[in-house]
């Protein structure tokens, strides 16, 4: 009985120190919602977003004070949408670390300025976010000619809401609207709401339409950034091979390798494949006579 006690009592040990070590590694943030006249609004809501994470969103309310809270955010560029009764809805970006306490800059809402005669009253968050899920659900069904009307309704509701944008160009892509997914990529990233893996897939766009200087620009420019992931060497090397620039491409998929410490030659397996073809417009039929 002794040796069996002795293992199990180790076993217990080393799950509660891996767990330990997983806990660590998240994050927590606090904040504080005031108007514009400096008073705290009370139950607010708050959702944190980041598309690169898992979960990739979470939710809190405000309380009496205004302050909310977050446990459990991986470290890494979050979307912070907030939004009240009477207010209108707002966003940020913070990034947030995932080894300390991160407390953000103080969220500022701004009235609802009164409706005209006979519109509808301003935006209720809560309504606002039950149709973001409501969208979002189409999208993860396949049904994205839906969530694209779903997303496109809802920006025309809420125009602050330009991360969008990026949901949008995610549905244009699965119905193979190439052009429509690049055009709303481009508008998040103009809006400074893109995240890293929404450069890279403009990027990706960009090479499958054939388009080599654009997509090779915009990965360019995601190759510089703090944030760079592997992915974005992946396809810079992509586009590179398309231009028939092996030797630059090797490079790229060397630093890909480095980032995820694995050997050069095994990193971007699907880049290393002859590029996609370019979409093109159909030739249209001959007229007859």
């Amino acid at each position: 009985m002794r040796p069996t006690f002795r293992a199990g009592w180790l076993a217990l040990v080393f799950l509660v120190f891996t767990a330990s070590v997983a806990l660590a590694q998240l994050a927590m943030v606090s904040g504080l919602v005031r108007d514009e006249d400096g008073r705290a609004v009370v139950g607010a809501t708050v959702v944190a977003r980041n598309p690169d994470a898992a979960p990739d969103t979470m939710t809190a309310r405000t309380d009496r004070q205004g302050r909310f809270a977050f446990v459990g955010l991986r470290g890494g560029v979050w979307t912070f949408l907030c939004g009240a009764r009477g207010f209108e809805v707002t966003q940020a970006r913070f990034r947030v670390s995932g080894l300390k306490l991160t407390v953000l800059p103080e969220l500022r809402l701004e009235r609802t300025p009164p409706p005209p005669p006979g519109a509808l009253d301003g935006l209720d968050a809560t309504a606002v976010l039950d149709a973001l899920e409501a969208a979002d659900a189409d999208l993860d069904a396949g049904r994205a000619d839906a969530a694209e009307a779903n997303y496109r309704a809802l920006l025309t509701r809420a125009p602050a809401l330009t991360s969008l944008h990026a949901r949008i160009a995610e549905a244009c892509r699965v119905q193979g609207d190439l052009a429509c997914a690049a055009r709303e990529y481009a508008t998040a990233i103009a809006a400074d709401v893109a995240s890293e893996t929404d450069r890279v897939q403009l990027g990706r766009v960009l090479l499958e339409q054939g388009n080599l200087q654009a997509a090779r620009s915009v990965l360019g420019e995601a190759v510089e950034r703090p944030a760079v992931t592997p992915d974005a060497w992946c396809a810079l090397g992509a586009v590179e091979l398309a231009g028939g620039q092996p030797a630059a491409a090797e490079a790229a998929f060397a630093k890909a390798a480095s980032l995820e410490r694995r050997p050069t030659a095994d990193a971007c397996p699907r880049d290393r494949a002859p590029p996609p073809p370019a979409s093109r417009t159909p030739p249209m039929p001959p007229e007859s006579d």
